[in-house]
């Protein structure tokens, strides 16, 4: 399906309606409003009230506008589904800790069946967080013709392999090639989401999806880190 550009996309928690209206109004390509980590559980209700409110009375632009909803094992997806899947508006679903294709199919199917009379039906973007994810990407990635764009979540994959780091979307100090005498070199930085975006992006490629970069929490370390890479959310790649 035709894409607009996503250079960046911004996150905004949902339920903060002051910062959403600030996205709507900022230069992103695409903004998605966090139904999931960014909102506490008490505020999961208000969050979606809010995401359907401000869909269609912001002046969105020509933004690509998204929701990220809960884990599809999660209580509150059914509901969320029901909500917005008829928001003119929205352009796209992300699913977070994508795992198993059966999974997106029913979300997709759901979406569908909920909105019978759509005009166009809401993409799914599935966001890698986990082991399991990336080994099953190219299922996931095939698995509906609904499925538009993948991303790496790099926090939550970072974790999911046992790895610390102390900065979002950084490899540990630690991840590094030791060298030895003969090599000229002591030791050498190792890229920890190298293979993993790499893995993803092939992926994407292979059946016409965005693929997506990571957040990140050190801007500047980030943007020299990762200046070779696709298409990122928060480090301006």
């Amino acid at each position: 399906m035709a894409q607009r550009p996503t250079r960046a996309y911004l996150a905004v928690p949902a339920h903060r309606s002051r910062l959403v209206a600030k996205a709507a109004a900022s230069a992103a390509d695409a903004v998605f409003m966090d139904l999931e980590d960014a909102v506490p559980p008490s505020e999961k209700s208000l969050a979606l009230e809010e995401a359907v409110r401000s869909l269609p009375s912001l002046d969105w632009g020509n933004k690509r506008v998204t929701v990220r909803v809960n884990a599809a094992d999660s209580r509150f997806i059914a509901q969320e589904i029901r909500a917005l899947a008829t928001l003119p508006r929205l352009d796209a679903v992300i699913v977070p800790k994508a795992e198993r294709a059966g999974d997106i199919v029913a979300i997709a199917d759901q979406l569908r069946a909920a909105a019978p009379d759509r005009a166009s039906p809401v993409a799914l973007e599935l966001l890698i967080e986990t082991a399991l994810g990336l080994v099953n990407v190219d299922a996931l990635a095939a698995c509906h013709d609904s499925v538009a764009a993948l991303h790496l979540g790099v926090g939550d994959f970072a974790a999911s392999i046992g790895a610390r780091s102390s900065d979002i979307g950084v490899s540990p100090d630690g991840y590094r090639h030791v060298g030895s005498a003969q090599s000229g070199y002591a030791s050498a930085p190792l890229d920890l989401f190298a293979y993993p975006m790499m893995r993803l992006l092939v992926a994407a490629r292979a059946r016409g999806l965005i693929a997506i970069d990571g957040p990140c929490a050190r801007v500047p370390r980030c943007h020299a880190d990762r200046k070779q890479r696709p298409e990122g959310r928060g480090d301006g790649v």
